[in-house]
């Protein structure tokens, strides 16, 4: 066998071992960064339910359909507030630059006098 026809065969034969080995990374976890400085993700899990959640004074969804997914803004100072007839709201000041922050708010109910 002629060396130029040997060696594409084992470059060849090196390439698929390689994509063998590799296997699947989806198991392997992954720095939580997005791309560019100039943006955030907010994650918040809430309860109840049926609490709504603003974000800079704009209407984002209720718990349930935010609980666990990821909302993007652009990085700085942003105001969160998590509210529900009957419970004390919750506001918060996130502040963030490239990178995930997790939120876990559970209201209170309100104390009847």
């Amino acid at each position: 066998m002629n060396p130029t026809k040997l060696a594409t065969r084992l470059t060849a034969a090196l390439a698929l071992l390689a994509a063998a080995c590799a296997g699947n990374r989806a198991d392997i976890p992954q720095p939580v960064m997005l791309a560019g400085e100039n943006t955030m993700a907010l994650q918040v899990d809430c309860q109840p339910e049926q609490a709504e959640v603003e974000i800079d004074g704009v209407l984002q969804g209720s718990c349930a359909s935010l609980n666990g997914k990821r909302i993007r803004l652009p990085a700085g100072s942003h105001r969160l507030q998590v509210r529900a007839p009957g419970f004390r709201p919750f506001t918060s000041q996130v502040d963030a630059r490239g990178m995930l922050q997790r939120l876990t708010v559970t209201l209170q109910r309100y104390q009847p006098l």
